[in-house]
């Protein structure tokens, strides 16, 4: 046993070093996968339960570490055999999700079958299937249900079951990492109209951080409107001439913790009025969470300039996950947010 837990430390050394080595050179994502795949072939030629046991622990760690960058899916591709053949390259799959296949296939075979093990196995691989699929992986997984041993046969059908039938399962994912990580909008097209506007989103950070940019949209001169994060508060600017500035803040504790564990949508409401005071509301999940006044800038001086969404100047770029960025030209009614969000979440 102490050679083994040797090899989980040094496992998770290595981890450590390649992820402290990621944030000065992005390529070296591909190595992630080397201390998971070990684990994987030790965990299937282990005898003991202790030995499982131990193994299982390390590796749910290093396959956490490691599923937060399987949006890179080239990262986690086999390795091509037949370079001479380069057509092939298309036809590799995941070769995480491969060794997960192969481990279950392994532990199944045994006399004595460890669904504690094979359940967690499972469960990386509906991780894994979540974020990246294609082809050569749809093939595998068949070949697994046809070829493998119950209980992981039927839990991976279930698994396979419940993935198709996620209609709530949210789309147009953008994954953002890196120092360079946004949306830029074309700058010389007038997105903006007098009556308002509206702008939804999705959102899931990797992690809070002192200022987390959600939109920018500011013309030639700096005038225009932009919303951040800053600490648990949600700020909405709107930047006027001669450098004037006002801003609501709105206290956002409870969904900035949620936000770094599920998905919360967000929708910003500016409305131009022509008698009273200009209108901002916040909504969250499609409920009201924050009404104030807010100035609406003057439209025809918002172009030519920066337009960003999880990107803006002299801030450092968003780090997680937006779904569905939209921008309306309109200022959108409390029924219209709410409509929005069932047709955008396929909750009809």
């Amino acid at each position: 046993m102490e050679e083994l837990r040797t090899l989980l430390r040094d496992a998770e050394e290595a981890q450590r070093q390649t992820l402290q080595a990621i944030t000065e050179d992005a390529g070296q994502v591909a190595r992630l996968k080397e201390p998971v795949l070990l684990l994987l072939d030790v965990l299937s030629q282990s005898e003991s339960a202790e030995a499982r046991r131990e193994t299982l622990h390390v590796l749910r760690r290093l396959f956490a570490a490691c599923s937060t960058h399987f949006y890179d899916a080239q990262a986690f591709l086999e390795t091509a055999t037949d370079i001479a053949r380069p057509h092939h390259v298309a036809k590799r799959g995941n070769v995480v999700l491969k060794a997960l296949l192969a481990c279950l296939t392994s532990l199944s075979s045994q006399d004595e079958a460890d669904e504690g093990a094979l359940q967690s196995l499972v469960d990386m691989l509906r991780d894994l299937c979540l974020q990246s699929m294609n082809a050569p992986d749809v093939v595998a997984l068949f070949d697994f249900l046809r070829l493998g041993r119950p209980p992981a046969r039927r839990w991976v059908l279930q698994m396979q079951k419940e993935l198709v039938e996620m209609d709530t399962l949210p789309r147009a994912i953008f994954t953002m990492r890196g120092g360079n990580a946004g949306l830029i909008v074309p700058p010389e097209q007038q997105l903006f109209t007098k009556r308002g506007y509206s702008c939804s989103f999705g959102i899931q950070l990797d992690a809070s951080a002192a200022v987390v940019p959600l939109y920018s949209f500011r013309g030639q001169n700096g005038q225009g409107v932009s919303a951040v994060l800053e600490g648990k508060s949600f700020v909405v600017k709107m930047f006027a001439g001669q450098g004037a500035v006002q801003q609501v803040e709105v206290p956002f504790a409870e969904w900035v913790d949620k936000m770094e564990r599920d998905w919360v949508h967000v929708c910003v409401v500016h409305a131009k009025k022509l008698v009273f005071k200009d209108k901002v509301t916040v909504y969250v999940d499609g409920k009201s969470v924050f009404n104030g006044n807010l100035g609406y800038p003057d439209p025809l001086m918002m172009v030519g300039g920066q337009n960003g969404i999880g990107i803006e100047p002299l801030a450092e770029s968003l780090k997680g996950k937006l779904w569905s960025p939209t921008l309306f030209g309109v200022a959108l009614s409390e029924p219209e947010v709410q409509r929005m969000l069932r047709a955008i979440s396929g909750d009809n």
